[in-house]
């Protein structure tokens, strides 16, 4: 009968059996509805409706209670509230306070920034609370944790990419920033149509991106889905916008920008290539 934390639900240890036949036959239904929700939840049903039909079925044919008597289980009275706190003691669980938030935030920046192609923030926060024995808050509260941890994840993020910039890099990004709007929009732009004059247009950009001296770890060891909305962002900033950054910020979005655009340009010199062959020899035939 004895089961751990992630087993079944349905399996209770000595000491869970012995705290439900406590109950009087009114209150039995419910007490053991809380126990074996929260058991596969990690929190707490708020109305009748969250359990489900194999749980009050499995508790009156095990207890022999009345199903009908749980629909006059208040979900919100003192009976409630005293069967939660004695749950949480009976499994050794604790509710979430500021500092379980400050810590599980740190772990899902951990966790986003090294495997975030094949991450889902909201059930890695479940299973941290879980391993925790943190009863697991509201979805309402949980989307918060998350948000604020995404947002301090980009501020680490932002703040690693800039420690990875060589001064050379800094210096070079910081005028083509404050110096050269010009160079930085054109850059930016799409190559024209096939010919020699886009050709050298191309790389002229190419090297441009070169003179950057960008390191060659700048995007190692991050996972693609936490730099791809990072490299779309970059796309869309103005001059104006990389101005009004901190440092650590405008440079990093910027280094990530030319570093996309370097691998673009590279790109579109081998079609435009490809192309201007064509037309060679189209023209020769």
């Amino acid at each position: 009968m004895e089961v751990g934390m992630h087993e079944d639900p349905l399996s209770l240890s000595q000491a869970e059996d012995d705290w439900i036949r406590s109950h009087s036959d009114h209150n039995i239904i419910g007490a053991a509805s809380l126990l074996l929700y929260f058991k596969k939840k990690g929190s707490f049903p708020r109305n009748v409706s969250d359990v489900t039909e194999d749980v009050i079925n499995f508790i009156a044919c095990v207890y022999g209670s009345n199903k009908a008597l749980l629909k006059d289980y208040s979900f919100s009275g003192r009976s409630y509230r005293r069967h939660c706190d004695e749950i949480r003691i009976l499994l050794g669980v604790r509710r979430l306070t500021e500092a379980d938030i400050r810590n599980a935030e740190a772990h899902l920046i951990s966790v986003s920034l090294s495997d975030a192609d094949h991450c889902d923030l909201e059930e890695q926060l479940r299973s941290w609370l879980r391993e925790e024995k943190i009863e697991i808050p509201a979805a309402s509260r949980l989307k918060v944790i998350i948000s604020a941890a995404r947002e301090a994840g980009n501020t680490t993020l932002f703040r690693e990419l800039h420690s990875r910039l060589t001064e050379e890099s800094r210096v070079e990004l910081h005028a083509l920033i404050y110096t050269s709007e010009d160079t930085l929009s054109f850059i930016k732009s799409d190559p024209g149509r096939a010919s020699l004059e886009t050709v050298l247009s191309e790389i002229e950009k190419l090297q441009i991106v070169r003179d950057l001296c960008l390191p060659e770890n700048l995007t190692a060891n991050i996972s693609s889905s936490r730099l791809q909305p990072l490299y779309l962002r970059a796309g869309t900033e103005s001059t104006w916008d990389f101005k009004r950054h901190p440092e650590h910020i405008s440079l990093s979005l910027l280094a990530l920008l030319c570093l996309k655009r370097r691998g673009e340009i590279i790109d579109a010199l081998g079609d435009l290539i490809i192309q201007l062959v064509h037309k060679i020899k189209k023209g020769k035939q």
